[in-house]
């Protein structure tokens, strides 16, 4: 028979707690939970709780982040982001069932000039009564180029998520390799306009045929899976036309 090993110690759970703590500091991924006031509203949100290394990714104190609340999203997300986690916010669970929501943002932290990519699992803990996301725990990781090769990539209608194919399959034009490039380093369809000399019309077009040609649902998942193929992350990139 196996031996109980809790009654070992008399502080078990604060021995467990130190342990689990010790854990979550030293993996070089961000853990934060999160919670909301109000239901299907993300700009209710406070900060409970993050891991060491959320803290020295982000910049500021925990007691900095409960006080930031929505205005930490506002500072360091990408705006489309921000706003697909906005529409997101609606989306229903089924209440006391282990839900995990995958979704790759850009984020900004104070010392950096560029955003940079994450994956991040959103595993619900707890939901309103409608079922809208109450309190979640968010596993962050930093994407990388080459983190995830192969080329089987799964999707879900309305969220950013994590592609893996390779663009290497679409055989995009050079234009529409170097759309991509300003799209992914956060360029909007008037700041491509300006820049690359066309009408914003055509601009929006390119970035409505990019969807298109690489089989995705909205300008995140196209962002994501241009990040994954490792060739559009650096800003100082150059794509011959």
């Amino acid at each position: 028979m196996a031996t109980d090993n809790r009654n070992i110690y008399p502080e078990g759970p604060q021995i467990e707690k130190a342990i689990l703590q010790n854990i979550v500091d030293s993996l070089p991924v961000v853990f934060y939970i999160s919670e909301f006031e109000r239901p299907g509203d993300v700009r209710s949100v406070k900060n409970l709780w993050i891991n060491q290394p959320g803290l020295d990714y982000i910049g500021y104190t925990q007691e900095e982040l409960s006080q930031l609340g929505f205005e930490l999203l506002r500072r360091i997300l990408h705006p489309d982001d921000l706003e697909l986690l906005e529409q997101n916010m609606k989306s229903s669970f089924q209440p006391g069932l282990r839900t995990v929501v995958t979704e790759t943002l850009r984020i900004r932290f104070q010392k950096h000039a560029h955003y940079r990519f994450f994956l991040c699992s959103k595993s619900i803990l707890e939901t309103f009564d409608d079922g809208l996301m109450k309190k979640v725990l968010v596993v962050a990781s930093e994407i990388r180029p080459g983190t995830s090769p192969g080329k089987n990539r799964t999707s879900l209608d309305k969220e950013p998520v994590i592609l893996t194919a390779s663009l290497r399959d679409y055989h995009l034009t050079p234009r529409e390799q170097q759309i991509l490039h300003l799209i992914v380093n956060g360029k909007r369809d008037n700041e491509i306009a300006d820049q690359l000399f066309i009408s914003i019309f055509t601009a929006k077009k390119h970035r409505t045929n990019l969807i298109h040609k690489c089989e995705v649902h909205n300008s995140a998942a196209l962002v994501a899976l241009a990040v994954e193929s490792g060739k559009y992350l650096l800003e100082n990139k150059k794509i011959k036309e």
